[in-house]
């Protein structure tokens, strides 16, 4: 249950909802208080904006690796609330009002292979309406370039540890937004020696980039000069940087870097 003292104001909107028995002339009458919490500036909680996203409609995540929490018995409101209390992980819900289920997830559902041979028939998404400190929204999704220097797979889970992935860029549009955002204050001389852990890698099969947090082909790319090159050199260059000037290179996954996170 959240404090009172976590709430500064609350909306309550009423909905009338009628239902005419199968028998008889009698009518009932059910009234639904929505609840709306809206905390104060200086309290680390987000507003509780949901929005259902109708294009995933019965569609669910592969793997259960993208759910924080999975929930029976639950309403669709009170699954909201507990999105909220998860504010730094939470990045939307999957909602079956008939059976009163629930599942938390990290992500949002473009970004994640979804199973559409299977649909999961009854589940609705709903996505959250903003980012947590720190985080830059764009196109529906947060992201944050993390300074620390790990090695690709360090950064992967490091992300999955902040409810994200490393980054996935599926156009030109997206590729140019990270650079003016989350890379302009980073420079060097030679920028080789600048460049910042995106999600790509061809490390299960040669020349076959995917994307590590969705295990999806990568279909756009802007490799820098003569990338990739693995084929040239001795080492496997096989995880992939994006550098300040929103080229790409391939780089071996060892090699310690800062990276980007998206949910």
């Amino acid at each position: 249950m959240l404090k009172h003292t976590l709430v500064k104001e609350i909306i309550c909107e009423v909905v009338f909802i009628s239902k005419r028995r199968e028998m008889g002339t009698k009518f009932y009458s059910f009234i639904v208080f929505l609840l709306v919490f809206r905390p104060s500036e200086s309290q680390k909680i987000r507003t509780l904006k949901l929005a259902m996203d109708p294009r995933y409609t019965s569609l669910l995540p592969l793997s259960s690796q993208f759910y924080t929490t999975e929930l029976s018995s639950t309403s669709r409101m009170l699954c909201f609330l507990m999105c909220l209390q998860q504010n730094d992980t939470c990045a939307g819900t999957l909602v079956n009002t008939d059976a009163l289920q629930c599942k938390l997830i990290n992500s949002h559902l473009d970004g994640l292979s979804l199973d559409k041979d299977n649909p999961g028939h009854g589940w609705s998404f709903y996505a959250v309406d903003g980012c947590s400190s720190g985080w830059k929204a764009y196109n529906g999704h947060c992201y944050i370039r993390i300074s620390t220097q790990l090695s690709f797979n360090e950064a992967q889970m490091h992300c999955l540890q902040l409810g994200a992935y490393l980054v996935e860029i599926n156009d030109p549009s997206e590729n140019t937004w990270i650079t003016q955002n989350l890379l302009n204050n980073v420079y060097c001389e030679k920028k080789y020696d600048c460049g910042t852990w995106t999600g790509a890698n061809d490390i299960s099969v040669e020349d076959s980039f995917v994307w590590i947090g969705s295990n999806t082909p990568v279909t756009f790319t802007n490799w820098t000069g003569a990338n990739p090159d693995d084929d040239m050199v001795t080492e496997d260059l096989d995880c992939v940087e994006i550098f300040y000037d929103s080229t790409w290179n391939d780089r071996p996954c060892p090699h310690l870097k800062p990276f980007i996170c998206e949910k």
